[in-house]
């Protein structure tokens, strides 16, 4: 059995390389970088709990890898439109929180060890060419991106808690987030359009979120980046596969894409190991869930600042609000009928996504 060789040392490289690792194949993954999670020093992200296929630390126990970093379940996610806050309570975790980067108990750092003590040979600062890997993870593409994050990582002496914000001053076409975990704190803008004005759009999610919350910000450093997304993924090949956003996998309706590039990396592993076919495999599974968050983005662009809470109320009314939320982003016979339509309103706005890969 020949040594499998990934390109890109994020999430979806390093599932894949575990993966493998336990099955008993020798595994080098190469990182351009010098340091894992190059442009994350301890960012508080979250990992979705909705989709379809249930809660992730099944999945994660699938494939694996154990919790051995920061993995904090969100039962309680506030919800403000920049007037009042609501509290969407649910007995399940919404979301996980998770600490990015090369950082105490940071994701990257966490599965990186986890792949070496299986024997896993991880190289930092070691760009490998694309024609010599076997699975390419080189993360998210420029030429695709469709959402932009900024905001600021910062010390605090507030409570742990998670907000959402949308305001159509705060975070065009998007939302604001507010986590806060153990001290340390991120309060980001994801933008879906009017990039330019990222900054001011930042300073008034900061401003309606401090005026609703005892908000305490210390020694606050800049963070940022961006999402890329492919209506038809670029899913390499049977003998290449491409995974996470080096394939355009990614949630076009938040760009929660932690759990998606997971998925696709040990699908591509297990796929290795079985000798079937990637391309085919991820068609059925990512594809259909892919094809969702073009329709709920499209529904999102058009109702959300109209309907939003009317939309907060019924889910928070909800016992089990976990529920809708899978609901609405498990594929469906009636995504494949709205699919072309949702193509046809996104399409002048997200054009250079859409086509096929080159």
């Amino acid at each position: 059995m020949k040594r499998v060789r990934i390109a890109g040392a994020g999430p979806a490289g390093l599932t894949a390389a575990i993966v493998l690792a336990r099955a008993g194949r020798a595994v080098e993954v190469h990182e351009r970088s010098d340091r894992l999670g190059q442009r994350f020093r301890g960012d508080l992200h979250g990992v979705d709990n909705w989709s379809p296929e249930g809660d992730i630390t099944d999945a994660l126990a699938r494939w694996g890898i154990e919790r051995s970093f920061l993995f904090e379940p969100v039962e309680t996610l506030r919800l403000s439109n920049g007037r009042r806050l609501s509290a969407l309570r649910s007995p399940q975790p919404l979301v996980y929180l998770v600490s990015r980067g090369d950082v105490t108990a940071g994701l990257e750092r966490g599965l990186a060890e986890q792949a070496q003590d299986l024997g896993v040979s991880l190289h930092l600062g070691s760009p490998l060419d694309a024609k010599g890997a076997d699975i390419i993870a080189t993360g998210a593409n420029p030429r695709h991106r469709f959402c932009v994050e900024v905001g600021i990582r910062f010390d605090t002496r507030t409570e742990d808690l998670a907000v959402g914000l949308i305001h159509p001053e705060a975070a065009q076409g998007g939302y604001a987030y507010l986590l806060i975990h153990g001290g340390r704190g991120c309060l980001s803008v994801v933008l879906f359009g009017d990039f330019d004005r990222a900054k001011q759009q930042l300073a008034r999610a900061r401003a309606l979120l401090g005026a609703s919350l005892d908000l305490d910000i210390r020694n606050p450093e800049p963070i940022g980046g961006f999402g890329s997304f492919q209506l038809h993924p670029d899913l390499g090949s049977h003998a290449q596969p491409r995974v996470g956003e080096a394939a355009g996998l990614q949630d076009f309706v938040w760009g929660f894409g932690i759990r998606r590039a997971m998925a696709s990396g040990a699908l591509a592993a297990q796929c290795i190991l079985e000798g079937s076919d990637y391309v085919a495999a991820a068609r059925r599974s990512l594809a259909p869930l892919h094809r969702v968050g073009v329709i709920n983005r499209c529904l999102w662009e058009t109702t959300a600042y109209r309907g939003f809470d009317a939309y907060v109320r019924a889910i928070t009314r909800a016992n089990r609000p976990l529920g809708p939320l899978r609901t609405a982003h498990t594929p469906g016979r009636i995504h494949r009928w709205l699919l072309p339509l949702a193509c046809v309103v996104l399409s002048p706005r997200y054009a250079p996504l859409f086509g096929r890969p080159d």
